[in-house]
């Protein structure tokens, strides 16, 4: 008992260093220092030293320290057992950063080092048109293979999708609602059940959906049509609701902030969002702006521009980075995205080359990075990258 009890308040009083330390977020600032979750290698480094001094002063060595303390390691999803040897390798196989504990609910996104960082000085990974899920390849307008649960399970903190009016029934389709060739995912309520759900099972988490909504001028009213999906799903009361004067990226909270107020998810509407009809529904381009979508060109991956809203400013504004590929169908002017093109650019240095481009032109990596096939490359490694953990 009196060796975890030592362990337990090394781990507390490295938790606490981790919330007090100052985020870095401008490239130009930024240091590659390798972390897990969020925590210098140097500071586990001395948490080993500390499990070394344990076993020193009790007489044990670092085995038996390490069978003494089973429950201890196994509340980080490992066994006393699995981490036999050095202190040091032994913390290093347990908080390896690309392969976290399964089973363990990391806060404030996957890093307790982000739970001090403002919302909007946060780089989150999207699934583009993450409904569009399916091996089928027939369907040739599906963004994703991995459907939204094991998204969010993966990293993603960004769900985007097209809502559109079909049959007066409000459904997640790609473009139109024409399966196999536009991908009909059905109704948005189902959609929004297992976001709850996901969420539910996993507390200390801030989601951010974005839905593009082509249809506002056919009916797809927001109290009779959107407002229902999020009632009847079960999240409307986790929505976070900003203060109006919430605009730019360092108005927003941190994500502690957020999640003390009982809410963990976010909504943006691309069009025909009013605050005084659904105060939840936020206006997407009031607090942020794009890059181009629809990119047929790989070397535009490595340029950046603003596409839409042309009226915002990009220094101050959160902004989206588009990073995906697409081709032309049978010389049509439609586009479809492409399994191929992502295995080029989801790799790290893709997404690196096309964030520094967008970097030098807003002064900050992008709040958003929005893909296709997030389960292809290295989007994840990414992420941690821009976020330095």
């Amino acid at each position: 008992m009196a060796i975890q009890a030592a362990l337990f308040f090394s781990f507390l009083l490295l938790l606490i260093s981790i919330s007090q330390a100052s985020p870095v977020s401008l490239p130009d600032t930024h240091k590659n220092v390798p972390r897990i979750w969020g925590t210098s290698a140097s500071d586990w480094k001395k948490l080993g030293k500390d499990i070394e001094k344990v076993a020193k002063d009790t007489g044990n060595g670092i085995k038996e320290v390490a069978k003494d303390t089973g429950n201890f390691f196994k509340d980080v999803g490992t066994t006393a057992k699995e981490v036999g040897g050095s202190s040091m390798d032994a913390i290093v196989d347990i908080f390896d950063p690309n392969n976290p504990p399964k089973g363990l609910s990391i806060p404030c996104n996957g890093s307790p080092f982000l739970c001090s960082r403002k919302y909007g000085n946060i780089t989150h990974i999207g699934a583009h048109n993450s409904f569009g899920a399916t091996d089928n390849p027939l369907e040739l307008s599906a963004n994703q293979k991995w459907d939204v649960t094991k998204q969010l399970d993966a990293g993603v903190r960004l769900l985007q999708g097209q809502v559109h009016l079909d049959g007066g029934k409000m459904k997640l389709c790609h473009s139109y609602c024409m399966d196999p060739i536009f991908y009909d995912a059905g109704p948005v309520v189902n959609y929004l059940k297992k976001v709850k759900k996901w969420l539910d099972a996993n507390p200390g988490q801030v989601v951010t959906i974005l839905f593009g909504n082509p249809d506002r001028h056919k009916g797809a009213d927001l109290e009779t049509q959107w407002h229902p999906q999020f009632v009847n799903s079960g999240l409307e009361p986790l929505i976070y609701r900003p203060p109006p004067e919430v605009v730019y990226r360092e108005d927003w909270p941190t994500l502690q902030e957020i999640l003390d107020q009982g809410k963990r998810l976010i909504v943006f509407l691309s069009y025909g969002a009013n605050r005084t009809r659904v105060d939840y529904l936020l206006p997407e381009f009031d607090h942020m702006w794009e890059t181009p979508f629809t990119i047929t060109d790989k070397k535009r991956l490595k340029e950046c521009e603003l596409d839409r809203p042309s009226s915002i400013g990009t220094n101050g504004s959160m902004y989206l980075m588009h990073h995906s590929l697409n081709y032309r169908f049978m010389g049509t002017p439609g586009v479809v995205p492409t399994r191929y093109g992502a295995k080029e650019i989801n790799t790290f240095n893709s997404i690196l080359e096309h964030s520094q481009a967008c970097a030098k032109m807003a002064n900050r990596w992008p709040n958003f990075i929005l893909m296709d096939f997030i389960d292809v490359g290295e989007p994840f490694k990414a992420m941690r990258y821009f976020n330095n953990v």
